[in-house]
């Protein structure tokens, strides 16, 4: 499955309403299995950055407290870079 869009006619940010979402659904026999939502900002005059230019020292300590909540060996924290988030929470009543 590919996604394509086509080009329309030109509108300013005036057109645009306010809270304005782009909503993509994934259907598998009419089972929503998921999507993404975009919220459309039409005071946007250049894309925004996704990540920050320097992390600054506060991320190196932020980092090894959280390896150090999670009893992970942290060591000496060099550098923090987020890669992938995989997050499994346990709950009292789940059932196995």
């Amino acid at each position: 499955m590919l996604l394509q869009l086509k080009p329309g006619a030109d509108f300013a940010p005036s057109d645009v309403p306010a809270n304005s979402l782009i909503v993509v659904r994934l259907l598998v026999n009419n089972i929503p299995v998921g999507g993404m939502s975009y919220l459309i900002d039409p005071t946007l005059k250049a894309p925004p950055r996704e990540l920050p230019e320097k992390p600054g020292k506060e991320c190196d300590a932020e980092a090894k407290a959280l390896l150090d909540c999670l009893c992970i060996p942290s060591g000496e924290v060099k550098s923090v870079r987020v890669k992938r988030v995989t997050l499994d929470i346990i709950l009292k009543d789940d059932c196995n």
